[in-house]
Parts: structure tokens; sequence; C-alpha cells
């Protein structure tokens, strides 16, 4: 897979925030003992998955990517939202290409203010994988706030949020540069 930048600058700010970061969901769910990652299937068609990630400080998000498996297939879509469910930017649906490697998307420079927002992920069909953690059940991962949308083969303009009802975790993120 590919090489991930450092999760921080000098000054402590994440530069790239994926679900395993500290302004996230943490290590300790994969490293902790919550399982391995691994290049698995995405689990329902047109599911949304919504991961929790809280800004500590002023960024601008810049780019979004994906971690792809083994099998690259069917149109992903990643975004941010706020804590409401509003749509914040996205890639809209794009093919998912590359096999197990990172794929990286433009998207329109967004400055996120301290706070609690989600990043999105989506994928139209059920043969494209991710590298991801399928060991955790979809409680713990609801507990963490991972949030699921059914019926979203592309990210909706306001999500609606459902209990987290599948335990599958992908790797995806953004990248950011801080703003003083």
């Amino acid at each position: 897979m590919g090489y991930f930048p450092p999760y921080d600058n000098e000054d402590g700010i994440a530069v790239t925030i994926t679900p395993w970061h500290r302004c996230s969901i943490g290590y300790e769910l994969i490293g902790g003992g919550g399982g391995t990652l691994a290049s698995n299937a995405w689990p329902v068609a047109a599911k949304a998955i919504y991961v929790p990630i809280l800004v500590p400080r002023r960024i601008t998000a810049v780019k979004m990517f994906t971690l792809n498996g083994a099998t690259a297939s069917g149109n992903q879509d990643v975004g941010i939202y706020d804590s409401q469910g509003n749509r914040l930017v996205s890639i809209g649906a794009t093919a998912q290409a590359g096999i197990s490697a990172m794929q990286v998307h433009d998207t329109t420079d967004l400055i996120m203010e301290a706070g609690r927002y989600y990043m999105g992920l989506a994928n139209s069909g059920t043969t494209g994988t991710y590298l991801s953690c399928t060991s955790q059940l979809a409680q713990v991962l609801g507990g963490y706030g991972v949030l699921n949308q059914a019926s979203a083969g592309t990210l909706p303009s306001t999500a609606t949020f459902a209990t987290c009802s599948s335990a599958y975790l992908p790797m995806f993120g953004l990248t950011a540069r801080t703003l003083t």
C-alpha cells in the first residue's frame, strides 16, 4: 500500500486524518487488539459510512484519499460533512481505480474551523475492495460514533445518519494544511 505523510506537522496539528488518527476514533481500535487491516469487499451496495473526526484547530482540507484493495470496482464518493449532516465537500461519483494503491482526489479547498465533522465514503457496488478492518462488531463501531446510510451510491447533500449496521471500517481520509 501507499506511504502516509506524517500525521502531524511541527505544531502538532493534524495534516493527514484517517479513522485511526487521534482526531478520529483512534489507533486503539486496531492497535489495541481490535483487528487487522486487509483487503475486504465493500459490505453493501450504495452504502455510505460516516466516521467522526474532531478538528482541534482551523485547517484547510485540500485532498481526500482512499486505500483501494485487491479489486477496484464501481464508483466511489468521498466527502466531509458538518456535525448536522450537511455535506461541505465531496468528489462526486468517481471510478474506483488502482489495485492495492492509494487513490488521491482533489477537492475544493475546505476551511474547517475547530469542531466535530464526519468523513464519508460510499461505493456503488460490492465487489470493490478497500484496506479495511472487519473484525469489529457493528455495535463497537457505533459506540465510537461511526454511522451508516443506506441508498447512498454517491454522498447526498444532507446525510441521513443511521446506526452503524456493519462491522466494516475502511481506510480513507483527508489531508490538510494549517491556517494561522
